[in-house]
């Protein structure tokens, strides 16, 4: 993957991230690691391609930059 490529995957996957800590904020629910991915799962549901793996590729971008 090229650096521009790399570059907006992880944007995309800080946009899926924020948008499912604000979900968690507004139903008023504590904010763990569990309840990031099942928002970031739940807003897969339904697409193609298998949202597993593009999930998947999201949350290892995230934890491999925030580490």
């Amino acid at each position: 993957m090229d650096d521009d490529a790399l570059n907006d995957a992880i944007a995309a996957c800080r946009l899926l991230f924020g948008q499912a800590v604000i979900e968690i904020v507004t139903e008023d629910k504590p904010i763990t690691r569990e309840a990031i991915s099942e928002k970031i799962h739940q807003m897969f549901i339904g697409m193609n391609p298998e949202p597993e793996s593009v999930m998947t590729l999201a949350i290892s971008l995230l934890t491999k930059r925030a580490g």
